[in-house]
C-alpha cells in the first residue's frame, strides 16, 4: 500500500474519532439546560422537563419556582439568522418528556456566531 493511501486512511480515522469525541453527552438533572457547540457547525440547544420545578435558585435565566412550558433558541452568524426556533409545548406540570429546541448551521470562520435562548412560557 502506498504512503499516500495510508496517510488518507489515518486522516479519516483520526477525523472520525475527533467528530465522535466532540459530540457532547446530553443528560442533566435540573429542570432546564442549555448546550452551545462550535466546531464544524455552530449550534444551540435548550431543553427542559416540565415536571421539574426550576427551584429557588434557577439556572440559565429561568424564573424561580416555576415549571417551564416552552423554550426557544436562536443562532445568528454573519447574514444568517435562524429566527426563534421553539420547542414543543408541554401539556402539564406532570409531563415527563424532555422538550428541546435546537438549531445549527455550518460554521463560517470569517464571522462570529451569536446564540440566544429563553424560557418564554411557564405554568
Amino acid at each position: 500500500m502506498s504512503k499516500f493511501k495510508k496517510s488518507i486512511r489515518v486522516f479519516l480515522v483520526v477525523s472520525m474519532l475527533l467528530i465522535v469525541a466532540s459530540v457532547p453527552a446530553f443528560a442533566f438533572t435540573t429542570a432546564n439546560h442549555v448546550v452551545l457547540e462550535s466546531g464544524l457547525t455552530n449550534s444551540v440547544r435548550a431543553s427542559f422537563y416540565a415536571n421539574r420545578n426550576t427551584g429557588s435558585n434557577p439556572v440559565w435565566g429561568a424564573q424561580a419556582n416555576k415549571h417551564i412550558k416552552q423554550c426557544y433558541v436562536r443562532l445568528v452568524e454573519g447574514t444568517y439568522d435562524s429566527g426563534r426556533v421553539y420547542s414543543d409545548i408541554a401539556t402539564s406540570t406532570s409531563d415527563s418528556v424532555m422538550k428541546t429546541a435546537y438549531t445549527s448551521k455550518v460554521n463560517n470562520p470569517f464571522h462570529t456566531a451569536y446564540t440566544y435562548y429563553g424560557w418564554n412560557q411557564y405554568f
